[in-house]
């Protein structure tokens, strides 16, 4: 596993980027092989390291510091070294000679990326036929949205017409923690309900949310292959992400110049709609799903891919069609909730914090009660994540409020989230029956020194000492009575 990834560090890398920066060397050089994988990752960096990699990318000397620091502005020739971190955890600059030159390999296959040369099949291979199953760019738009929206049905837990996810998807959103396992108390066995992390997920825009499934697809079939294996498992896989990135929207290409492993991945991304492929067929058709694959950051994705997570589930409402559906909730500060929308999704996920009252076309009606709040903590939904929603969701006409919610609201939600935490159990002793008022202020002292005081009462002259304490408090107190030549008769239990 050394040779791929290191697996302590596993779990906290939450982009492409820091996924890539955890690869060995080794590895990364074989994913460097392939024109469209250096092509991919150029395109994933920040604008100043794009700048740094084509002002050397036609330069064989190695540039010393010094000559890198020299295109900065006067006062920032240190900070030009710093930015260029990334490309080194990424083993895209080495250094060699005593200065910094571009990877070898990734050098010469961006080179033939921009100029058209190497092996052109990275690409992927068009279908020079026309395909029996021709398949028409709506089409493929309403069967992304539907399996990607069939997923979040899921998970906030509403029908809504839409198809169950198949074991592939639900086994990936457990391993995720996107969902867990909870008692069915109906049926007496266990479901899957969404977690805390699963609502953040929900949150999230859908740049986001694929990469969050692709990057656990990743970590996945690294733990399903030997170990001498999982460099060359993983270079297919992200080669296969990276070509489906490059790939045009509705054009068919062909199975057949696809890895093994490439076909097993495709059957897999086929249940998360980012890829069509009829039953039998040679050709598979990339959804506009894919495009997020090209960056990791959520402006880049288009506004039609945005739409995905409003949940239109008309089937005349296709992916791509242009609608500021982002604001519409409303929230006054009787904690009244109306809410412009007819999306079943949305609709569900308001569900999880707010009474809804009233339903009307595009018009939902609630309040948020300290039940309905409860209800949604009890789930592992947090007062912070339901803030964030509703301002994330803000109608236009709050957004021209500072803050954008009323705060008498967002503060009465913070206060009921207090209340889960008003009472704890602690385990102690309880100290009573002293002998004289002086004993129990000798206790108190020297309990309170040693910070395992529970609670006490100066009038009743008891307290309660916690349970790691009560030994050395006991000894202390007989210490000091021997040492009077009193017996210790002060109770405890």
């Amino acid at each position: 596993m050394t040779d791929v990834i290191s697996k302590n560090n596993q779990e906290l890398r939450s982009t492409i980027t820091e996924y890539l920066e955890g690869l060995s060397s080794k590895t990364s050089e074989r994913l460097f092989s392939t024109p469209v994988a250096c092509l991919a990752i150029f395109r994933l960096l920040s604008s100043i390291e794009k700048q740094f990699i084509m002002s050397i990318l036609y330069i064989d000397n190695p540039l010393t510091s010094k000559e890198v620091s020299s295109w900065a502005k006067p006062g920032f020739e240190g900070e030009i070294i710093t930015r260029l971190g990334p490309l080194r955890k990424l083993h895209i600059i080495e250094k060699r000679d005593g200065g910094l030159v571009l990877n070898e390999i990734f050098r010469n296959q961006l080179k033939n990326a921009l100029t058209g040369g190497g092996d052109y099949k990275s690409f992927g291979v068009l279908s020079n036929r026309v395909s029996r199953d021709n398949i028409e760019q709506t089409v493929l738009d309403n069967y992304a949205l539907k399996k990607w929206e069939s997923i979040l049905h899921y998970m906030v837990g509403t029908d809504a017409g839409a198809p169950k996810p198949s074991g592939t998807v639900l086994k990936l959103m457990v391993r995720a923690r996107l969902m867990e396992e909870a008692t069915d108390y109906q049926s007496g066995g266990t479901k899957l309900k969404i977690s805390n992390k699963g609502f953040q997920f929900l949150l999230q825009d859908v740049n986001s949310q694929v990469w969050t499934i692709i990057l656990q697809y990743l970590r996945q079939n690294e733990e399903q292959v030997e170990e001498e294996k999982q460099g060359i498992h993983v270079v297919e896989i992200l080669n296969f992400l990276f070509q489906l990135s490059s790939l045009e929207v509705g054009q068919a290409y062909i199975v057949e110049s696809l890895t093994p492993v490439q076909r097993r991945m495709l059957s897999d991304l086929r249940e998360f709609g980012l890829a069509y492929q009829s039953r039998d067929s040679d050709v598979f058709y990339p959804t506009r799903l894919v495009t997020v694959l090209s960056s990791i950051h959520s402006n880049s994705a288009s506004g039609s891919l945005n739409n995905i997570t409003v949940g239109q589930a008309s089937t005349n409402i296709t992916i791509d069609q242009q609608s500021d559906s982002s604001g519409f909730i409303l929230l006054e500060t009787n904690y009244c909730v109306y809410a412009y929308t007819d999306s079943p999704l949305q609709i569900s996920i308001l569900n999880l914090f707010v009474e809804l009252q009233g339903r009307f076309p595009n018009l939902v009606t609630g309040r948020i009660t300290r039940d309905s709040v409860k209800s949604a903590f009890r789930n592992g939904i947090t007062a912070d994540q339901i803030i964030m929603y509703m301002t994330a969701h803000a109608h236009p006409h709050l957004r021209t409020q500072t803050p954008t919610l009323p705060i008498t609201v967002t503060d009465q939600i913070r206060l009921w989230e207090d209340e889960k935490d008003r009472v704890r159990g602690s385990v102690g002793f309880l100290y009573s029956d002293f002998n004289k008022p002086s004993d129990f202020d000798i206790i108190y002292n020297y309990a309170k020194k040693l910070n395992v005081v529970l609670w006490h009462d100066d009038n009743t002259k008891q307290m309660v000492i916690a349970e790691e304490g009560h030994n050395a408090v006991k000894a202390y107190f007989k210490s000091k009575m021997s040492k009077q030549g009193r017996p210790s008769s002060q109770g405890t239990r």
